[in-house]
């Protein structure tokens, strides 16, 4: 049975998540500088953000986010 949750790289290096097919969001790492720890913003389709710090963490909260 294949899973209805779906994470796929575009080639600008953004993830996009899909849920039984539909989109739920995006991911990509996050533009920071002064830090050492790699963050990954999560975009809803419905505008919510949400920084994390790793890129399971970001699915994650797409996932939180889908409505």
């Amino acid at each position: 049975m294949e899973s209805p949750i779906a994470l796929t790289q575009l080639p600008d290096g953004t993830y996009l998540l899909t849920y039984f097919g539909r989109e739920a969001g995006w991911i990509r790492k996050a533009e920071h500088t002064g830090r050492r720890v790699t963050l990954w913003r999560a975009l809803s389709v419905h505008g919510e953000i949400r920084h994390c710090y790793s890129l399971n963490a970001a699915r994650s909260a797409l996932l939180e986010m889908y409505h």
